[in-house]
């Protein structure tokens, strides 16, 4: 196994990165192995148990890392579209879980077919789809049976899509010159319903090295057909020193799912938080994973598994040159919050590829937080080849506001959503979306869009920590739909932190969906002049005409009915596609009809001037159930009006009608 590793050199104020030496990962061993405790959530009284805890922060000096530069590069990350690429026609929002009083949150999600579960400090969640709360517990109490310790922190949760299972991660540690403790507490549901048994499991992760003992800190947590495999940052207990780098340690997936845990440990001394991919497909032969090395590059690392025997390789990538940002942004009422470090906080691989994210500065002179984030392209590595930079970009913030927390990751189509944080002195925390589709130029994402807001006016915690990291997943129901969760300050525990998830898609492009197309067009107004419903399904130069006649208090109208019907019932995505031409001053009122009430509503409203316009809209999943019938049927009417001025009819118009037609795509 062949590995380029760079040392570490430890001092008393922090942990830095040598560019100079080199080393290999260690092996240190198997075991021991660990028999399942199994539990039933239906158990639990009541089934809802919001307890809150006593002020818990996380230990502050895991933030005292440096890391070195690099070699100097002339990369340069994507930016940003005017385009948005996020589609919330059919997402769903809803709160989650409020504060609890440990800080930071720490907001992880993962998504089955029917439920969203969410993990924080310190607590765990079920919830259907639809926002419906249906489970909440103090991971105290979740992992009762298996008697964590006092203090439990950084959970992380994964919906395994391979096995079709859900895999709970979170950490304890009893901090203490003798009899320290530190622990991963791991739970797996027995099937993909939430509701229902899990395995739970308590592994020892403590390490002694000399006179010092370390305890595990900021995981990753990972997987793919054939492992588990989590990674954490190894920190000095009390009456400890130094640091001992990243401790890997891997599960054979089939073994822990059956109950019982045996644990493959590696060591690598020099590494600094490894954030490890959640695999969206079932054909990779590793587990991934992605640290930054130094301000231009990142080192990956491939855990493999040959039988029983498990291997860590590592490779280091070169990528565009980043600064480190200020490390902290000020909100409302000049409360301060820390935005984390340049660490990589999520990963994310499907298909031969590799995403991941962080923080950096804006620009060598401006230090505000932006996200930043990377493709990465695997090949056959590490059986052969190197990994390779795909491409990079940039999401800048507004002036006066930081972005920080970025989240990514991909759907079938190799389409990417990402999720960030967005702060500045009039801004409290909002969650905020974004994504490119996978055709898009390379390293360019959609402009930002708000996914949620801040309820409070101003953030109220006890301490400065946000974030540490927030999520993004894709729906294993549909592979196309990504949820999110991060977190903002709510109204209702005074603001304090409030999580909330909503979903959403990268808008498909057009040539994914089925065209829909006119079934018969009838004048309703004004007079028609040639073209009939073939008219109206492509731009083609090919035009529906028709001329206007004059109508009491209106002006000048001219108007048609045009019927259509969508080929399947089971409608996920139904987009209208519109190129219409008229006077300068008139107006093209685009209006669907009900199919409760028979009555049309008017849906978009173009001002024309004299050039055509053309527009695409995607309806939303209520207007889809509003105005397409139970077989598929809608209406549409269309009519273009050019009012008169101080009481006098303007002169009668022609308009051309190039498009209206429909694109739509079923529900997988």
């Amino acid at each position: 196994m062949k590995t380029i590793l760079k040392g570490v050199i430890l001092c008393a104020a922090s942990i830095v990165l040598s560019s100079a030496s080199f080393g290999q990962v260690k092996f240190n061993g198997v075991g021991p192995s660990i028999k399942a405790k199994t539990i039933d959530t239906a158990s639990f009284s009541p089934q809802i148990d919001a307890n809150a805890h006593t002020h818990d922060f996380e230990k502050d000096h895991e933030w005292k890392f440096t890391y070195p530069p690099g070699t100097p590069n002339n990369l340069v990350p994507g930016g940003v579209m005017n385009t948005e690429r996020i589609s919330l026609a059919s997402s769903a929002l809803f709160p989650g879980i409020s504060a609890t009083g440990a800080e930071p949150p720490d907001p992880d999600i993962a998504v089955g077919p029917n439920h969203v579960v969410e993990v924080v400090n310190s607590s765990i969640a079920f919830y259907k789809k639809d926002g419906t709360k249906v489970f909440e517990q103090t991971f105290q109490n979740f992992f009762k049976s298996v008697s964590p310790t006092s203090f439990d922190y950084d959970p992380k949760v994964i919906y395994d899509q391979v096995a079709k299972r859900f895999v709970v991660l979170d950490l304890d540690l009893t901090d203490a010159t003798t009899n320290g403790a530190s622990d991963l507490l791991i739970a797996v549901s027995n099937t993909s319903d939430p509701n229902g048994t899990w395995k739970l499991f308590k592994v020892d992760v403590k390490q002694t090295s000399g006179a010092n003992v370390y305890w595990w800190d900021y995981p990753g947590l990972g997987y793919n057909k054939d492992m588990i495999v989590a990674t954490g940052n190894m920190f000095a207990m009390s009456g400890s020193s130094g640091f001992n780098g990243v401790q890997i340690v891997a599960f054979d997936k089939a073994t822990l799912y059956g109950g019982t845990a045996t644990p493959n440990k590696f060591q690598a001394a020099d590494g600094f938080t490894c954030q490890l991919a959640k695999t969206e497909d079932s054909t990779s032969n590793a587990v991934y994973g992605v640290e930054t090395w130094t301000n231009s590059s990142m080192r990956l690392t491939a855990i493999s598994k040959t039988g029983n025997n498990f291997a860590v390789t590592q490779s280091v990538v070169t990528v565009p040159t980043w600064q480190r940002d200020a490390g902290s942004i000020t909100g409302p009422n000049g409360v301060v919050v820390q935005t984390n470090d340049p660490r990589q906080l999520v990963a994310a691989s499907f298909q031969g590829s590799l995403v991941s994210a962080h923080s950096v500065a804006v620009s060598n002179s401006d230090a505000r937080p932006a996200a930043r984030w990377y493709q990465f392209n695997l090949g056959n590595w590490p059986a052969s080849g190197s990994p390779t930079l795909k491409m990079s970009g940039q999401v800048n913030p507004p002036a006066g506001h930081g972005y920080s927390f970025p989240a990514i990751n991909f759907d079938s189509k190799g389409s990417l959503g990402m999720t960030f944080s967005k702060i500045g002195a009039s801004t409290p925390g909002d969650v905020m979306g974004t994504g490119r589709k996978a055709t898009d130029p390379a390293g360019v994402m959609g402009a930002p869009i708000l996914l949620e807001k801040s309820t409070a006016s101003s953030y109220n915690g006890f301490s400065t920590r946000w974030g540490d990291y927030f999520d993004v997943e894709l729906d294993p129901s549909d592979s196309k739909t990504f949820w999110a969760v991060g977190m903002g300050a709510g109204q209702s525990v005074g603001g304090r932190w409030q999580t909330y998830m909503k979903s959403f898609k990268i808008s498909l492009a057009d040539t994914d969906l089925t065209s829909v197309n006119a079934l018969n067009v009838t004048p309703v107004a004004g007079a028609y002049q040639s073209g009939d419903n073939a008219s109206l399904w492509k731009v083609d130069g090919n035009m529906y005409n028709m001329s206007s006649l004059p109508v009491g208090g209106l002006g000048q109208v001219a108007g048609f009915l045009a019927d259509y019907k969508v080929p399947f019932t089971n409608i996920d995505t139904l987009r209208m596609f519109l190129t219409v031409n008229g006077p300068t001053g008139s107006s093209a009122i685009i209006s669907l009809k009900n199919q409760r009430t028979g009555s049309y509503e008017t849906f978009t409203t173009l001002g024309l001037s004299n050039a055509a316009v053309t527009k695409s809209i995607d309806l939303t999943t209520a207007q889809i159930g509003t105005y397409v019938s139970s077989n598929g049927s809608m209406s549409v009417s269309v009519r273009y009006v050019l009012p008169g001025r101080a009481g006098a009819m303007p002169a009668a118009f022609n308009c051309s009608t190039e498009m209206v037609g429909f694109g739509a795509s079923p529900k997988s």
